[in-house]
């Protein structure tokens, strides 16, 4: 078909009419500006290289290549085929896919990313809003709205749904919990409890003799915390992992060098009238005085100080203490018997 060329003054209007019939509307154009007029129930407009649909609001195709929808009803898009595809340059970067009834999928080419200028993306169900993910400065939170709602953590074993991790803070002043067995509810696993005095650690198992917590260095086990019909806290002790064994070591000489000793903590004093008289008496010793005898024994390093910022927000300097694990005392003070009931054989012989 060749074309069809209007040629003539700028001004005024051209009219094409359609013939004659039932159902025909007929067509006018303008010359540049003005209302592409129809007999049907909307019209067009040509302005500055735009063309405007005017259908309750408007769509409009501007001199840009831009399209903007502009609607006082509802817009629909009614895809028999099941996609709606967006595409730019003949290419397609992301479709919206009816895949059911009640299911929608967003297939995106590349990323898809979600820009909340008011800092909420929620999450409803029927209007209900069960979840949002909201910025706090730097920060993001994920939580549920709902007064005392859960957030679980759920995974697949073998296809059947398995929660994880639970989150509750209807209980006490929240609860996490780890589900060994993927079952919420359940005391079998790990869980953290906080209530107004602090944390407290539970970990539970229906297997006596289970290690329900193993200290690890660079992937090799240095210890573990066992329970059974009472707990064991065990330290690496295997001779496979020791050389350079030696029983024959004076050990009296080493226990004499102990200074045992009894003394009130501190922070017990503190909180006791008439300067701790009621405070409990302990007997144990000071950690560098065992560091000389039994360095093995000591953490840390006598007088030791570190930085911390304190509650008003100013840094501040605070004593970093030693520690002391007492179990690796017995080894001395068990030859030390040894040693004296030889001698004490030994006179009466």
């Amino acid at each position: 078909m060749s074309s069809v060329i209007v040629s003539g003054d700028t001004s005024g209007t051209i009219t094409i009419a359609a013939p004659a019939a039932s159902g025909s509307n007929t067509i006018t154009l303008p010359a540049e500006t003005g209302t592409l007029l129809t007999t049907a129930t909307s019209n067009a407009n040509f302005s500055g290289g735009a063309l405007t649909l005017d259908v309750a609001g408007g769509i409009t195709l501007d001199s840009g290549g831009d399209v903007t929808i502009d609607s006082a009803f509802d817009i629909v898009l009614d895809a028999d085929a099941n996609d709606v595809i967006f595409k730019d340059g003949g290419t397609e970067h992301f479709r919206i896919t009816n895949t059911g009834t009640s299911t929608v999928t967003l297939d995106a080419v590349g990323d898809i990313s979600i820009d909340a200028g008011g800092g909420d993306v929620n999450f409803a169900d029927d209007g209900t809003n069960f979840a949002f993910i909201a910025r706090s400065g730097n920060n993001a939170i994920f939580g549920n709205p709902v007064s005392d709602g859960k957030i679980y953590l759920q995974g697949s074993d073998g296809g059947s749904g398995q929660v994880y991790i639970e989150i509750n803070p209807a209980v006490n002043e929240g609860v996490i919990a780890f589900h060994a067995n993927g079952t919420t509810g359940t005391p079998i696993g790990m869980t953290l409890q906080n209530d107004t005095n602090g944390a407290t650690i539970v970990s539970n198992t229906s297997a006596s003799g289970k290690e329900v917590q193993t200290f690890q260095l660079n992937g090799t086990q240095k210890g573990s915390i066992v329970v059974g019909s009472s707990t064991s806290y065990n330290t690496s002790s295997d001779y496979r992992l020791k050389q350079n064994v030696d029983y024959s070591w004076d050990a009296t000489t080493e226990c004499k060098k102990l200074k045992p000793c009894r003394f009130k903590w501190i922070s017990d004093v503190e909180i006791e009238d008439g300067g701790g008289a009621t405070a409990p008496i302990t007997s144990g010793f000071i950690a560098h005085e065992v560091q000389t005898v039994v360095p093995e024994a000591v953490t840390g390093v006598k007088d030791a100080t570190e930085t911390y910022v304190n509650d008003d927000g100013d840094s501040a300097t605070r004593i970093k203490p030693q520690g002391i694990d007492q179990s690796k005392i017995i080894s001395i003070l068990t030859k030390t018997i040894q040693e004296l009931e030889a001698r004490i054989t030994a006179l009466e012989g």
